[in-house]
């Protein structure tokens, strides 16, 4: 049986998804969207996955990466990255897409995820 995580709208911006940890975006939720980044982008072989230095962006990470490999997909997990080698690594190493956990300019307290596709092509929401 599938649960249904209640997830507040407002994270969804135009080109990642970002909230405030553990208030909008939370484990539960990076498990949820390892998952959908599976569902939606059809990975073939590897997904890409990288974190920016802020203080739960570890945490999230374990959590995304277990929601893709329990989808049934292989990561390539490169640590700690920008997002410029976010688009350079599925690039370079030929990923079927990628993930960041990040946050980029907000806050401390705000996380997220900026997600790729193949190519590498920015994934939009």
């Amino acid at each position: 049986m599938t649960t249904r995580l209640m997830v507040d709208s407002s994270i969804f911006k135009a080109y990642d998804i970002r909230g405030i940890y553990p208030d909008t975006v939370n484990d539960e939720l990076a498990y949820k969207i390892g998952q959908a980044f599976v569902a939606v982008t059809n990975p073939q072989s590897e997904v890409l996955v990288g974190l920016d230095v802020r203080l739960h962006s570890p945490t999230l990470t374990q959590n995304l990466i277990k929601g893709i490999l329990d989808a049934g997909v292989n990561v390539v997990d490169v640590g700690f990255m920008s997002t410029d080698m976010l688009y350079f690594g599925v690039g370079k190493y030929k990923t079927d897409g990628g993930v960041q956990v990040t946050a980029s300019h907000n806050p401390p307290e705000w996380h997220g995820f900026k997600m790729v596709r193949k190519g590498p092509i920015a994934m939009t929401l």
